[in-house]
């Protein structure tokens, strides 16, 4: 990433000590390779990574979306009217105190 040696001679050349400059060194060169929450730098995805995978990846566009929203809209609500009308003869079915008539000829 960066040459450590020249950064700890010009450290010692500033008047360190080649312990402090050595230990400072290594220390920027721990900061450099991982970020403020330990995450190593060198695992993250890079410009050149997600323009390689931008042909091998489809993902939805807002006009993809934008069609299929009829589709769902249709689902969804035919669902909800067969749940309702299920739901609906299950209590029409129900309204009897006795057991015997609380069977529905349309269940």
């Amino acid at each position: 990433m960066f040459d450590t040696l020249a950064i700890a001679r010009a450290l010692t050349a500033a008047d360190f000590t080649p312990a402090q400059a050595e230990a400072l060194t290594d220390a920027v060169r721990q900061a450099a390779e991982h970020d403020a929450a330990g995450v190593d730098v060198g695992t993250l995805a890079t410009k050149a990574d997600l323009a390689a995978l931008k042909g091998a990846v489809n993902f939805a566009t807002k006009a993809d979306l934008a069609a299929l929203e009829p589709r769902l809209v249709k689902w969804i609500v035919g669902t909800g009217v067969a749940v309702a009308g299920r739901w609906s003869r299950r209590c029409a079915c129900s309204d009897s105190p006795r057991p015997e008539d609380r069977r529905c000829s349309a269940a």
